[in-house]
Protein backbone atom coordinates (compact mmCIF):
# COMPACT_ATOMS: atom_id res chain seq x y z
CA UNK A 1 0.00 0.00 0.00
CA UNK A 2 1.68 3.74 -0.92
CA UNK A 3 0.31 6.28 1.94
CA UNK A 4 1.90 9.78 2.15
CA UNK A 5 2.68 9.15 5.84
CA UNK A 6 2.69 13.01 6.18
CA UNK A 7 -0.41 13.70 4.86
CA UNK A 8 -1.77 10.64 7.37
CA UNK A 9 -0.07 12.29 10.50
CA UNK A 10 -1.61 15.28 9.94
CA UNK A 11 -4.60 13.71 9.80
CA UNK A 12 -4.41 11.56 12.95
CA UNK A 13 -3.46 14.32 14.86
CA UNK A 14 -5.91 17.22 13.97
CA UNK A 15 -7.31 19.77 15.73
CA UNK A 16 -10.67 20.50 13.92
CA UNK A 17 -13.00 18.80 12.83
CA UNK A 18 -15.84 20.55 10.74
CA UNK A 19 -18.46 17.62 11.58
CA UNK A 20 -18.14 14.61 13.40
CA UNK A 21 -20.49 12.06 14.55
CA UNK A 22 -20.13 8.19 16.58
CA UNK A 23 -22.70 5.90 18.31
CA UNK A 24 -22.25 3.47 20.82
CA UNK A 25 -24.01 0.23 20.20
CA UNK A 26 -23.70 -2.51 23.06
CA UNK A 27 -24.41 -6.17 22.58
CA UNK A 28 -25.61 -8.38 25.28
CA UNK A 29 -24.17 -11.90 26.38
CA UNK A 30 -27.57 -13.30 24.24
CA UNK A 31 -26.50 -11.44 21.12
CA UNK A 32 -29.04 -8.81 21.41
CA UNK A 33 -28.09 -4.99 20.72
CA UNK A 34 -29.08 -1.81 21.42
CA UNK A 35 -27.75 1.81 20.62
CA UNK A 36 -26.23 3.11 23.99
CA UNK A 37 -25.32 6.61 23.20
CA UNK A 38 -25.08 8.63 20.43
CA UNK A 39 -21.98 11.73 19.72
CA UNK A 40 -21.73 14.45 17.69
CA UNK A 41 -19.18 17.07 17.39
CA UNK A 42 -18.24 20.42 15.04
CA UNK A 43 -15.15 22.10 15.69
CA UNK A 44 -13.86 24.86 13.95
CA UNK A 45 -10.38 24.54 16.01
CA UNK A 46 -9.65 23.35 19.44
CA UNK A 47 -11.13 26.06 20.85
CA UNK A 48 -14.35 26.73 19.49
CA UNK A 49 -16.33 23.53 19.37
CA UNK A 50 -19.98 22.19 19.94
CA UNK A 51 -19.95 18.49 21.28
CA UNK A 52 -23.15 17.04 22.30
CA UNK A 53 -23.91 13.18 24.02
CA UNK A 54 -27.69 11.69 23.71
CA UNK A 55 -28.39 8.28 25.68
CA UNK A 56 -31.17 6.96 28.41
CA UNK A 57 -30.65 9.90 30.13
CA UNK A 58 -31.35 12.13 27.77
CA UNK A 59 -29.29 14.92 25.95
CA UNK A 60 -26.21 17.01 27.30
CA UNK A 61 -24.82 19.47 25.19
CA UNK A 62 -21.22 21.49 25.45
CA UNK A 63 -20.03 24.29 23.75
CA UNK A 64 -17.01 26.74 23.76
CA UNK A 65 -16.72 29.81 21.78
CA UNK A 66 -13.22 30.78 22.78
CA UNK A 67 -14.20 32.85 25.59
CA UNK A 68 -16.42 30.38 27.43
CA UNK A 69 -17.82 26.49 27.94
CA UNK A 70 -21.76 26.48 28.16
CA UNK A 71 -22.94 23.29 29.35
CA UNK A 72 -26.66 21.95 29.56
CA UNK A 73 -26.92 18.49 31.07
CA UNK A 74 -29.89 16.37 31.13
CA UNK A 75 -32.60 17.14 34.14
CA UNK A 76 -31.17 20.38 34.77
CA UNK A 77 -32.99 23.73 33.97
CA UNK A 78 -29.84 25.85 34.42
CA UNK A 79 -26.61 26.00 31.93
CA UNK A 80 -23.22 25.99 33.64
CA UNK A 81 -20.80 28.42 32.34
CA UNK A 82 -16.85 28.41 32.31
CA UNK A 83 -14.74 31.04 31.87
CA UNK A 84 -11.56 30.23 29.34
CA UNK A 85 -8.45 31.65 30.29
CA UNK A 86 -6.67 34.34 28.92
CA UNK A 87 -4.71 35.08 27.17
CA UNK A 88 -5.19 31.97 24.93
CA UNK A 89 -1.86 29.59 24.81
CA UNK A 90 -1.28 25.95 24.91
CA UNK A 91 -0.51 26.16 28.47
CA UNK A 92 -2.74 25.10 30.98
CA UNK A 93 -5.30 25.24 31.88
CA UNK A 94 -6.52 26.19 28.78
CA UNK A 95 -5.45 23.21 27.15
CA UNK A 96 -8.53 21.98 29.20
CA UNK A 97 -10.86 23.75 27.35
CA UNK A 98 -10.26 22.55 24.20
CA UNK A 99 -12.56 19.93 22.14
CA UNK A 100 -9.40 17.23 22.48
CA UNK A 101 -9.76 17.16 26.77
CA UNK A 102 -13.52 17.94 26.76
CA UNK A 103 -14.83 15.28 24.45
CA UNK A 104 -15.11 11.67 25.81
CA UNK A 105 -11.80 10.22 25.16
CA UNK A 106 -12.54 7.57 23.21
CA UNK A 107 -14.73 9.89 20.44
CA UNK A 108 -10.84 11.82 20.29
CA UNK A 109 -9.16 8.68 19.79
CA UNK A 110 -11.05 7.56 17.16
CA UNK A 111 -10.65 11.15 15.02
CA UNK A 112 -6.90 11.01 15.95
CA UNK A 113 -5.51 7.85 16.13
CA UNK A 114 -2.19 8.58 17.37
CA UNK A 115 -3.61 9.23 20.92
CA UNK A 116 -5.16 5.38 20.89
CA UNK A 117 -2.11 3.59 19.72
CA UNK A 118 0.57 5.17 22.27
CA UNK A 119 -1.54 3.46 24.83
CA UNK A 120 -2.23 0.12 23.09
CA UNK A 121 -0.39 -2.82 22.14
CA UNK A 122 -0.86 -3.74 18.50
CA UNK A 123 -1.12 -7.82 18.34
CA UNK A 124 -2.00 -8.30 14.80
CA UNK A 125 -2.31 -5.95 11.15
CA UNK A 126 -4.45 -7.19 7.91
CA UNK A 127 -3.40 -6.42 5.00
CA UNK A 128 -5.29 -2.97 3.79
CA UNK A 129 -7.88 -3.26 1.34
CA UNK A 130 -8.72 -1.59 -1.55
CA UNK A 131 -10.29 1.04 0.26
CA UNK A 132 -7.25 1.79 2.70
CA UNK A 133 -9.15 0.36 5.78
CA UNK A 134 -6.65 -2.01 7.85
CA UNK A 135 -7.89 -4.06 10.66
CA UNK A 136 -5.99 -3.88 13.82
CA UNK A 137 -6.25 -6.10 16.81
CA UNK A 138 -5.08 -4.36 20.29
CA UNK A 139 -4.65 -5.04 23.85
CA UNK A 140 -4.34 -2.13 26.17
CA UNK A 141 -1.58 -1.43 28.25
CA UNK A 142 -0.62 0.79 31.32
CA UNK A 143 -2.67 2.40 33.71
CA UNK A 144 -4.63 4.72 32.95
CA UNK A 145 -5.80 6.88 36.04
CA UNK A 146 -9.53 8.17 36.26
CA UNK A 147 -11.28 10.20 34.53
CA UNK A 148 -9.65 8.83 31.55
CA UNK A 149 -12.70 7.53 29.16
CA UNK A 150 -10.24 5.98 25.98
CA UNK A 151 -10.40 2.68 24.79
CA UNK A 152 -7.27 1.72 26.58
CA UNK A 153 -8.19 0.62 29.81
CA UNK A 154 -6.54 -2.07 31.55
CA UNK A 155 -9.17 -4.27 32.46
CA UNK A 156 -8.89 -7.41 30.23
CA UNK A 157 -9.96 -6.09 27.34
CA UNK A 158 -9.37 -6.61 23.79
CA UNK A 159 -9.64 -4.14 20.81
CA UNK A 160 -10.69 -4.46 17.37
CA UNK A 161 -9.97 -1.63 15.29
CA UNK A 162 -10.46 -0.11 11.85
CA UNK A 163 -8.30 2.26 10.70
CA UNK A 164 -9.23 3.95 7.37
CA UNK A 165 -5.65 5.71 6.71
CA UNK A 166 -7.21 7.72 3.99
CA UNK A 167 -9.20 9.46 6.81
CA UNK A 168 -6.63 9.33 9.25
CA UNK A 169 -9.11 8.03 11.72
CA UNK A 170 -10.52 4.95 13.19
CA UNK A 171 -13.84 4.29 11.67
CA UNK A 172 -14.54 1.17 13.93
CA UNK A 173 -13.86 0.06 17.15
CA UNK A 174 -15.13 -3.01 19.08
CA UNK A 175 -13.98 -3.53 22.92
CA UNK A 176 -14.59 -7.25 23.86
CA UNK A 177 -14.35 -7.12 27.58
CA UNK A 178 -13.02 -10.61 29.33
CA UNK A 179 -12.75 -11.71 33.03
CA UNK A 180 -14.80 -10.18 35.65
CA UNK A 181 -15.98 -7.01 32.83
CA UNK A 182 -17.30 -9.76 30.68
CA UNK A 183 -20.80 -9.85 31.86
CA UNK A 184 -20.37 -5.93 30.24
CA UNK A 185 -20.77 -7.51 26.43
CA UNK A 186 -19.23 -6.07 23.71
CA UNK A 187 -19.19 -2.34 22.58
CA UNK A 188 -19.15 -1.10 19.19
CA UNK A 189 -17.55 2.17 18.35
CA UNK A 190 -18.81 3.54 14.88
CA UNK A 191 -17.92 6.78 13.64
CA UNK A 192 -21.64 7.40 11.13
CA UNK A 193 -19.81 11.14 9.98
CA UNK A 194 -16.74 12.54 9.37
CA UNK A 195 -16.08 16.21 7.73
CA UNK A 196 -12.71 16.81 8.24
Amino acid sequence: MASDIAVFLSSAARLSVSAAAAQVVRFGADGAQHEASSHYLQADDWLHWDYSIRDERGEARHTCDGTAIRSTLPGRSETRHSPVPDPPSRDDPLHFCSWIAFTQGWFVEMLRPIDLLARVLVTSIRPPDGEGRVRISAEPMGNEPSPYSGFGLPDGRRLDLLLDTRLGCFTEVTVAHQGPAANEGTLSHRLTRLEP
